[in-house]
């Protein structure tokens, strides 16, 4: 593409695929599955983020001919992350950009895609809500401009449940009749409950009698894990033998570390990191506990259906999230001994863990079927 706007013919359809950081969150999770379903054959999938950090989806992707880019390795450096975008965009070709969102702010680059003359423009919200931490107010006003300025710049709105549509895009019955809920797909049999490694791996770790609490995702304000950890020693005191398992890491790392050993439960607490086989954790676990503070849909409750888990989540969940009769919604007001009480009311209702991957198959879940969907909007450029 030249500066004019006029477009150089390709055989290949050239995909860029923008999120704010690439690492090993929700967003990267759905997108390794989506990518990793799909027919590569007549796309080549650029992979651009404002930061790039280590994760385990990125070995496996570019083993596939994936490439990543990062521009400036800050979401803050607003200005040359735009020059750096609107570089590699006259370099590349695009035919189609794939923005995924936590907020407004990211859809600034479908205004400079829709000035490039990329013909196909997604906004992909994945979100729900903003975390109440410093400058709150400040992202709130971000947002909502922003949103209302750019989001009529793409040719797609989707969203991984109304509850992130009704967040991520301004109001109106023109935004309502565009959007579109994808779900977030997972593998299914990757997740389907293995008895023999269950018992195995739960040796390995040394938790073959114990009653294990888990929940997965980065270790930070929205997922709540401080709250948890109140909750798990409350589980502790009416069941000993119990083990709180931490999968993921993330900046709370070092708080989270420091109130276990102020409530005396450190012992009992394993933060196992970030790990590619986390379908492996998952048989592991007795009960999954998911106390966000807000979500856009909630894969990791999803993979954990699969898995066979009964699921404890927070009301802050989407309903999309709740596929089987195991999952229970509480409420965050609810104090932590009420919490504890449920999980622990939870712990023997899994009777048959297999056949749980089929019900999230059935419901829509299966990341092939959704792959394909995502491959057909790639495909259209007649927008």
């Amino acid at each position: 593409m030249n500066g004019s706007g006029r477009r150089k013919k390709h055989v290949m359809k050239k995909i860029c695929i923008y999120c704010e950081k690439w690492a090993s969150g929700g967003i990267e999770s759905f997108l390794f599955n989506v990518i990793t379903h799909m027919n590569l054959e007549s796309s080549e999938i650029d992979i651009v983020a404002a930061c790039v950090e280590e994760s385990v989806f990125t070995e496996k992707l570019r083993s596939l001919g994936i490439h990543f880019f990062g521009l400036s390795g800050s979401r803050n450096h607003m200005y040359k992350n735009r020059k750096l975008f609107l570089q590699l965009a006259k370099e590349r070709h695009y035919d189609v950009l794939h923005v995924n969102a936590f907020h407004g702010g990211s859809f600034y680059y479908l205004h400079l895609a829709k000035n490039l003359k990329i013909p196909v423009r997604i906004a992909h919200g994945h979100c729900a809500g903003l975390n109440s931490g410093k400058y709150a107010w400040l992202k709130e006003m971000i947002h909502r401009c922003a949103k209302k300025m750019f989001a009529r710049d793409a040719t797609e709105l989707w969203a991984c449940s109304r509850a992130a549509e009704t967040f991520m895009y301004p109001k109106g019955e023109h935004y309502r009749n565009m959007c579109r809920i994808i779900l977030n797909g997972i593998d299914i049999e990757r997740f389907r409950f293995q008895k023999i490694q269950r018992l195995d791996m739960r040796r390995k770790m040394g938790l073959s009698d114990q009653f294990v609490v888990g929940t997965v995702g980065r270790l930070c304000r929205e997922k709540n894990q401080m709250f948890l950890l109140d909750v798990f020693s409350d589980v502790l005191k009416m069941q000993p033998n119990s083990t709180l398992l931490f999968v993921g890491e993330g900046a709370e790392y070092i708080r989270l570390m420091q109130r276990a050993k102020e409530l005396k439960i450190d012992q009992n607490v394993v933060f196992y990191g970030t790990t590619d086989r986390v379908e492996q954790l998952l048989w592991v676990m007795d009960v999954f506990v998911f106390p966000s503070l807000v979500e856009g849909l909630g894969l990791a409750a999803i993979e954990a259906q699969t898995a066979g888990l009964p699921v404890l989540c927070s009301d802050a969940i989407p309903t999309e999230a709740y596929i089987l009769s195991t999952v229970q919604s509480i409420s965050l007001k609810q104090p932590p001994e009420k919490w504890a009480q449920a999980v622990l009311e939870l712990q023997n209702s899994n009777a048959c863990r297999e056949a749980c991957a089929d019900l999230v198959r059935e419901a829509g879940f299966d990341s092939s079927d959704i792959a394909e969907q995502i491959a057909v909007t790639y495909e259209n450029e007649e927008q």
